[in-house]
């Protein structure tokens, strides 16, 4: 019992720091007391690095649990196929930003080779992706990284608990997100907040059940 608090303990901390470190709070007091050239050049890369080490120690506390053990066969793999299918969503949206903007270390080589190109008002977008894994949910790295974590094949109490944690997390996250998206992108992003689902890709599995096979001739 005294993991389980300790996990979740360790999530609360690094939601809070996620979530402060990528406020524009945070950022105008940066900008305030470090100046806006660190804000424009290093700003995402440290707090990339920040939300890498805390969410590091989540993983090595998990990692090392003694109760872990795999599920039985033939549940495994379908678990194993779907945790892959989510890894895929993630990443092919990932790569649909501009992921070197989005890491920060664009941003770095710019302030090296002193380009003036200005940062993106969101890491990684300097438009609205709306196409691609975009058309089906607006979060979809959030959605492929939640079914890596619910069917990850490794069961214990702390790996319930962490997915309970990831996936919360996420989807609160995408509440905040969708501010920043809001601010940024206005009515465009409030006319594509109204068609496409934030999290789950409901209308696409809804279009795909209606389909109907070919009557016989």
């Amino acid at each position: 019992m005294k993991d389980v608090v300790y996990l979740i303990f360790l999530w609360c901390f690094f939601g809070f720091v996620h979530s402060i470190t990528i406020s524009y709070f945070f950022r105008e007091k940066l900008i305030k007391y470090i100046g806006i050239t660190f804000e424009t050049y290093f700003y995402r890369i440290v707090y990339n690095l920040i939300s890498l080490i805390t969410y590091s120690n989540i993983v090595y506390f998990v990692n090392n649990s003694a109760e872990i053990f795999l599920i039985p066969q033939p549940l495994r793999y379908i678990f194993i196929i779907i945790s892959f299918i989510g890894f895929l969503i993630a990443a092919i949206a990932f790569f649909q930003t501009d992921a070197l903007e989005f890491l920060g270390i664009k941003q770095v080589w710019r302030f090296f080779t002193k380009e003036k190109e200005s940062s993106k008002k969101l890491f990684g977008y300097d438009k609205l992706v709306v196409n691609g894994m975009f058309r089906f949910v607006r979060h979809p790295m959030y959605f492929g990284v939640s079914l890596v974590f619910l069917f990850n094949p490794f069961i214990s109490t702390l790996t319930l608990t962490d997915r309970i944690c990831a996936v919360s997390y996420l989807v609160i996250g995408t509440y905040f997100e969708e501010k920043r998206m809001l601010r940024v992108f206005g009515t465009e992003y409030k006319f594509y907040k109204e068609n496409v689902p934030r999290f789950i890709p409901y209308k696409f599995i809804h279009s795909l059940s209606n389909k109907t096979p070919l009557s016989n001739q």
